[in-house]
């Protein structure tokens, strides 16, 4: 139990990370097998007109306030592990893990678009630190993460897509999947992302590569919902240097809790809790 509970601040930190792009160092991908890819019987399929395909896709977007939904992981890499819990969206406002064993909660994790809070409460850790200073300065946004950990496309530092995004993308076809790729404006000079989508402007991958580092998101299962489709299955995947991080993160989307159905709960850190750098979580995982 307490090897366990000293890997989940790292990890779910991590996710978040790969989602601010910083984490093309730090991210997971995992067993493929654990879910299966299920393209809608009734979609329009992609056409010759790569724009009238991208609007199709931003069309099903919903624009969802707040969800919960049930979630388990499995990390592969550095250590294996799974354990599962809750997940609380509120649309551009924050994003909290709330993370069991047993039926007890082991590790929070609450994001907004100021600070990162991590609380690790077998070892009484914590992480707090303002949201720019752990993601030194990249323009990521809270609906950014949201719609990575859902399987959305999106655009760095911006609200969801929209049609009229349309002007502000590259779209190409590609044939080697039946489909199209949609590459947003570089974030740098060394770094860059992308998305791939299927005949039936469905996304299957994110591709992210940033200084030397890359990283791979893959989304599966796709299913319909009250606000269009999200991915069942997300499997994550970064190699940086020496560390290699791996896992999927399955949701439980018909338990899904929507908008009215759904209130945030406040996150405080408890006293008598030692706080450490993000910068040491690392040597937390390698130390293991």
């Amino acid at each position: 139990m307490n090897k366990v509970s000293r890997e989940i601040t790292g990890w779910l930190l991590r996710v978040f990370v790969v989602a601010a792009f910083v984490a093309a160092m730090h991210s997971c991908r995992g067993n493929r097998s654990a879910v299966n890819v299920n393209e809608p019987a009734e979609v329009v399929t992609v056409s010759s007109n790569l724009d009238e395909a991208f609007r199709s896709m931003t069309a099903e977007y919903g624009k969802w306030e707040r969800v919960r939904i049930p979630v388990s992981v499995k990390l592969t890499s550095p250590k294996n592990f799974s354990l599962s819990g809750t997940a609380t969206f509120v649309r551009g406002k924050s994003i909290q893990f709330s993370m069991r064993v047993l039926g007890m909660e082991v590790a929070t994790l609450f994001v907004t678009p100021d600070s990162v809070i991590a609380i690790e409460k077998f070892h009484k850790y914590y992480v707090a630190e303002s949201l720019r200073s752990f993601l030194d300065g990249f323009p990521v946004s809270i609906d950014n993460v949201s719609d990575l950990l859902t399987g959305r496309a999106f655009i760095l530092g911006q609200n969801s897509l929209s049609a009229s995004d349309v002007s502000k993308v590259k779209l190409s076809s590609d044939p080697a999947r039946r489909g199209w790729t949609m590459t947003p404006p570089q974030v740098s000079s060394s770094g860059d992302y992308s998305f791939s989508f299927s005949p039936y402007n469905i996304l299957q991958t994110l591709k992210i590569a940033l200084d030397g580092s890359n990283a791979t998101v893959d989304y599966a299962g796709v299913e319909s919902t009250a606000y269009g489709p999200m991915a069942a299955g997300v499997i994550l995947s970064a190699h940086s240097g020496r560390l290699a991080v791996e896992a999927t993160i399955e949701w439980n989307l018909k338990r899904a809790r929507w908008d009215s159905e759904v209130e945030e709960r406040p996150v405080s850190i408890p006293r008598g809790y030692t706080r450490v750098k993000s910068s040491d979580l690392s040597k937390l995982i390698k130390n293991m």
